[in-house]
């Protein structure tokens, strides 16, 4: 399950993917959603992208996916999960402020409880 709000770059509060097991619930009854991984605070140790762009935003260690539009998920075979966004092209400005945004697609490696940008 995706979290996400309607913001990007700085604004960004919330862009989170959560694990939904339909079958548990909580004592009021609620289901339960357990964190996956944080979109805004990924782990990137070999700091990815900042070669190519240290001035875009977001990128680094943590490295950021500050994308408005974040809409899709994929569980690769593997584990690994695949996400993308929806650039709203020439809408948003989530890396370059005033350019456009691309459209990225990151897979994240979960191994240990953290993601890994690949």
């Amino acid at each position: 399950m995706l979290e996400r709000d309607d913001f990007w770059e700085p604004e960004s509060i919330t862009k989170k993917v959560y694990s939904v097991d339909l079958r548990k619930v909580d004592d009021r009854g609620y289901l339960e959603k357990d964190l996956v991984v944080d979109l805004l605070d990924i782990a990137n140790p070999p700091g990815i992208g900042e070669e190519a762009d240290g001035d875009a935003y977001g990128v680094g260690d943590p490295f950021s996916f500050p994308m408005q539009s974040v809409e899709t998920i994929v569980q690769l075979k593997d584990g690994r999960l695949l996400t993308a966004n929806d650039n709203n092209y020439p809408g948003n400005d989530a890396r370059y402020p005033g350019t456009p945004d691309d459209t990225e697609m990151l897979i994240i490696d979960l191994k240990k409880n953290t993601g890994r940008v690949r």
